[in-house]
């Protein structure tokens, strides 16, 4: 199981430590050239495709083709890591009992209302210290939108061939501009993803504007051209998430998290929980790897006409490269067990998560009762 270990100093992007080598992180960034992508859509049992739209769901539709992930980036005190927060196998655990997202939702709890255990004040506010350069040690997990693409251009750096075996990691001011845009798209009738009557989408920054309440740089979807990908290249591109995306065991989110932040912050928040959690040893011994780069993007490039031609032509059979310095932990695995669930965009988008307890101890209390439910 490899060490999610990053670090902005590397110079690194991080997001690839959640991956497995069969996908490469693509980051589109505000603030820069646009990026444009070629969705590649999700297979189906039967040999065809899913619709863009698998059905319609509450306050929205569920999309096919893109997973929605709380993700947890650059945490700890000294050792940084980078997590996906839904533990591997446990689609259904409510965010307050994931390691990860539970872990910030309780200790915030204490901070809020004065219940910092008595000797541990100190490091309690190293963890919510935010330093000059870098980002709070522990910070909220924030939804993300990932979706497999065919890259033609990236934050402005337009490619000479089409980058295939890319997940398309979407920030969080994108979620709700591509789910407008995919809704609005189903709505006239028009599948983005279709193999032969798919479309190009462009990611662009809309830039603050204090008069109209946007008081940072926001990412907005835009449609360009129609582009056929041919379904055979289609079936090719495509990678199952489950080996794609890098899980890992309930188990083991607790015992970086002990490694990360330390056995008495982490018993503070979880009882008995983490020592049963970790076994005897608390945590493995310690594997640091950088995380692979990424080419640097030429910022504020004009953006890339789309292709004249109506067929989007791409090398099938060329592999992800990773780069030369790939740590040995971004080597082929044995595929995970099984797939994550989906969470769907307008579930997350209506915020609609189980009822949270407030306190440590109703949070344990609710955290036994659906362990017992599960056994």
């Amino acid at each position: 199981m490899p060490v999610l270990n990053s670090s902005r100093e590397s110079g690194g992007n991080p997001l690839q430590s959640l991956l497995t080598n069969k996908l490469q992180a693509c980051r589109p960034k505000t603030g820069t050239g646009s990026t444009i992508i070629r969705i590649i859509p999700e297979p189906s049992p039967d040999g065809g495709f899913y619709p863009m739209v698998k059905s319609r769901v509450a306050g929205g539709y569920d999309f096919s083709a893109l997973v929605v992930h709380g993700l947890a980036m650059y945490w700890g005190l000294s050792d940084k890591f980078s997590f996906i927060s839904q533990p591997l196998g446990m689609p259904d655990l409510a965010n307050v009992h994931q390691p990860v997202c539970g872990t910030f939702i309780r200790a915030k709890h204490r901070m809020k209302t004065g219940a910092v255990p008595a000797g541990l004040s100190e490091i309690y506010n190293k963890v919510f210290a935010k330093p000059a350069e870098s980002s709070e040690p522990l910070s909220q997990c924030k939804e993300h939108v990932i979706l497999q693409a065919v890259v033609l251009q990236q934050n402005g750096q337009k490619f000479e061939e089409p980058k295939p075996f890319q997940a398309v990691f979407l920030i969080p001011s994108a979620v709700q501009s591509i789910n407008d845009l995919l809704a609005q798209a189903h709505e006239d009738g028009k599948d983005v993803f279709d193999p032969d009557k798919g479309y190009l989408v462009e990611l662009s920054t809309l830039p603050k504007s204090p008069k109209e309440g946007r008081m940072m740089d926001l990412m907005r979807c835009n449609l360009l051209d129609q582009m056929a990908l041919p379904a055979e290249d289609c079936q090719k591109l495509w990678v199952p998430w489950d080996q794609g995306l890098k899980l890992i065991s309930y188990e083991e989110q607790f015992r970086l998290l002990v490694r990360a932040f330390g056995m008495d912050f982490m018993e503070s928040l979880w009882g008995d929980e983490i020592k049963r959690a970790c076994g005897p040893v608390a945590a493995p011994a310690a594997t640091t790897a950088a995380a692979a780069p990424v080419a640097a993007a030429q910022p504020h490039a004009p953006v890339a006409e789309a292709p004249k031609s109506k067929t989007l032509r791409v090398n099938v059979a060329m592999p992800p490269a990773p780069a030369e310095s790939e740590p040995e932990e971004l080597k082929p695995e044995p595929v995970v067990p099984a797939a994550p669930k989906i969470a769907s965009l307008a579930s997350v988008l209506k915020g609609g998560k189980a009822p949270e307890p407030k306190s440590p101890e109703e949070l344990m209390k609710h955290f036994q009762e659906v362990m017992k439910e599960k056994a």
